[in-house]
């Protein structure tokens, strides 16, 4: 069936221009809504930020309270870190001293038995003091030091009186029963040794005993170096004479 349409135009532009109007005004309140739901984010993200915020401030404030103590209670350790380094060299140059004169040793003449090591204040002489059973065996001890770490060896002896036919022969041990090699030991010597190189115990530190006002136990005074050993006899036994 045929419609025929007897509006006039200007009635069917009206529909047309409604249509498009409604279809603005939607689109309009869809932008609103998505506009709102938006702000309404955003503006919860940002208070979650500032509440954020202000958590890691207060923690911020913990970390620099933390910090300014940690700085009191390093400047309060000061003093005891310089005696600690202090020690810590002490033991240092004892570990050395200890291995010099285990070098040392090696050095030393098996017919002479040591009864005397000391070091002076300066830490650049060594005194060795002992006796032995012959002139041969003072003239190996001697050669023998020469051959050490030192740059100088000075010998001082005194043979006045020595029985020079009194010392068994080189060679052969005592035999059961009979006299100990120490009684055959009649020629003392006495051998003053430089060093090449001294070695020198680090000083006490004087700004640490200013701030403390006290010496640790044990320590040394200044000026006087801790942990020499001073006439300790030969660990070298008598005996051993091979």
């Amino acid at each position: 069936m045929i419609k025929i349409n007897l509006l006039p135009s200007y009635i069917l532009e009206r529909v047309r221009i409604r249509r498009v109007v409604w279809w603005i005004v939607g689109l309009l309140v869809i932008e609103l809504l998505a506009f709102g739901f938006a702000a309404l984010r955003i503006k919860s993200e940002v208070a979650a930020a500032e509440e954020r915020l202000g958590y890691w401030q207060k923690e911020a404030g913990k970390v620099t309270a933390v910090t300014t103590l940690t700085g009191q209670v390093q400047s309060n350790t000061t003093p005891y870190v310089t005696w600690l380094n202090w020690f810590t060299g002490l033991e240092r140059h004892n570990v050395l001293l200890a291995n010099y004169l285990q070098g040392v040793s090696t050095f030393i003449y098996r017919r002479v038995q040591i009864t005397n090591l000391s070091l002076d204040n300066s830490r650049s002489l060594v005194t060795l003091i002992g006796k032995t059973d012959s002139l041969e065996s003072l003239s190996r001890y001697y050669l023998n030091m020469l051959r050490g770490p030192f740059t100088s060896v000075v010998l001082s002896t005194t043979i006045t009186g020595w029985n020079l036919a009194g010392a068994p022969p080189l060679s052969p041990r005592p035999g059961p029963g009979g006299l100990p090699y120490s009684q055959y030991l009649t020629l003392p010597v006495t051998l003053t040794c430089t060093m090449a190189a001294p070695i020198v115990a680090p000083p006490p530190p004087v700004a640490a005993q200013t701030l403390t006002g006290t010496t640790p136990p044990g320590a040394a005074p200044a000026g006087a170096p801790a942990g020499t050993p001073s006439g300790t006899p030969s660990a070298t036994p008598a005996s051993d004479w091979d």
